[in-house]
Parts: structure tokens; C-alpha cells; sequence
């Protein structure tokens, strides 16, 4: 990948001091940690599931 943006790794499930359902996922290249530019756009994302542990129907 062009900016070294890869996938090592599945989503990570975890359950808040809130109570809430958080579901985690990241890019990055694992096997370059200590490889630093200006050219790497990186991503995490946090996913919060308000309605856990119940399902709701949305739009």
C-alpha cells in the first residue's frame, strides 16, 4: 500500500464503563512501527453501540 495504510488486525469488541457495546478497528503497518512520514494517513475508529445489550432497528 502507497501509504503504508494496512490491516493486521480484526475489530475489537469491548463493553465501556458505560455499558455500552464499543467496537474498535485501526490501520497501520505492524511489521514498521518506527517508521515515521508524512505520507502514512492512518485511521481509528470507535463504534458505540447505545442500544446494547438490546436490538433496535434503524435507518
Amino acid at each position: 500500500v502507497e501509504n503504508d495504510r494496512m490491516e493486521f488486525f480484526q475489530i475489537t469488541p469491548t463493553i465501556g464503563s458505560d455499558d455500552n457495546l464499543w467496537s474498535y478497528y485501526g490501520t497501520g503497518n505492524q511489521q514498521k512501527v518506527q517508521r515515521v512520514s508524512t505520507d502514512i494517513n492512518n485511521r481509528i475508529f470507535g463504534l458505540k453501540d447505545k442500544n446494547f445489550p438490546n436490538y433496535k432497528n434503524v435507518n
